[in-house]
C-alpha cells in the first residue's frame, strides 16, 4: 500500500471506521462543499457529518490551516489524517476541537487526539454546499428568479433547518453511490474503489 496515495489512505481509513461503526454510514469521497468550493477528501454520514483531510507522506501542510478553518463551517467533527512522518506537524498546526488520526508505517490506524464537537456552523455554507434546484425543491419556493435571491430568502430560515436539509441531500446523493460501493468493496477496501464514492461530479450552484 502506498502513502504516498491519498485514495490507498482513504481505503484504510474508511476500512477502520467500519470496525468502529455498528449502525449503517455513509461515505463521500472529495466533496465539494462551501462558499470556497473547497474539496474534502473523506466525508462520514451518519447522526453527524464528519470531515477527514488527508495529508499523505508526501503532501505539504501550507494550505491546511485554511482548509480545516472551512471545514468547521459544515461539519460537526473533523479529523487530520496523517502519516508518522507528518505528526509533528499536526500536532503544532490542530486545534483544540479538532481531532487526529495516524497512519502507521505498518498500515494500521490509531485515534491520537480526539474531536470535539463543533457547534456553531455557517448557514452561507451550508447553503452554498446544496444545489439551487434541491433547495428549491425541498423547501418549495421556485419563485424566485435565480440561485443567489434563492440562498438569500433561504439563510433566514433556522440553522437547525437547514442542517436537516444539508443531510437530507448528502443522503440522497451519497446512498446510491455507498449501494455500489459496497457491492463492489469485497471484504475491505482497494484504492480502486474510491471512485465510486467520488462526488467531485456533483454540480453545486
Amino acid at each position: 500500500m502506498n502513502l504516498n496515495d491519498a485514495n490507498a489512505i482513504k481505503a484504510l481509513l474508511i476500512d477502520y471506521l467500519l470496525n468502529l461503526y455498528d449502525k449503517e454510514i455513509l461515505f463521500g469521497s472529495e466533496l465539494i462543499f462551501g462558499k470556497k468550493k473547497r474539496s474534502l477528501d473523506l466525508v462520514l454520514v451518519d447522526d453527524f457529518l464528519s470531515g477527514f483531510e488527508i495529508k499523505a507522506s508526501n503532501d505539504d501542510f501550507r494550505r491546511v490551516r485554511g482548509q480545516l478553518n472551512d471545514y468547521k463551517k459544515i461539519f460537526d467533527f473533523q479529523y487530520l489524517v496523517v502519516t508518522e512522518n507528518h505528526l509533528d506537524k499536526a500536532r503544532k498546526v490542530i486545534y483544540g476541537n479538532e481531532g487526529i488520526i495516524v497512519v502507521q508505517n505498518d498500515l494500521r490506524l490509531f485515534l491520537y487526539k480526539k474531536p470535539n464537537l463543533i457547534l456553531k456552523h455557517s448557514k452561507q455554507d451550508i447553503l452554498e454546499t446544496i444545489p439551487g434546484s434541491f433547495l428549491a425543491s425541498y423547501f418549495g419556493v421556485n419563485k424566485y428568479k435565480n440561485v443567489v435571491e434563492l440562498r438569500t430568502i433561504l439563510s433566514r430560515k433556522k440553522l437547525g433547518d437547514l442542517k436537516i436539509a444539508l443531510f437530507d441531500y448528502l443522503n440522497f446523493q451519497l446512498l446510491p453511490r455507498n449501494e455500489l460501493f459496497f457491492f463492489e468493496r469485497g471484504s475491505c477496501t482497494h484504492p480502486e474503489d474510491i471512485r465510486l464514492l467520488s462526488s467531485s461530479s456533483i454540480s453545486v450552484l
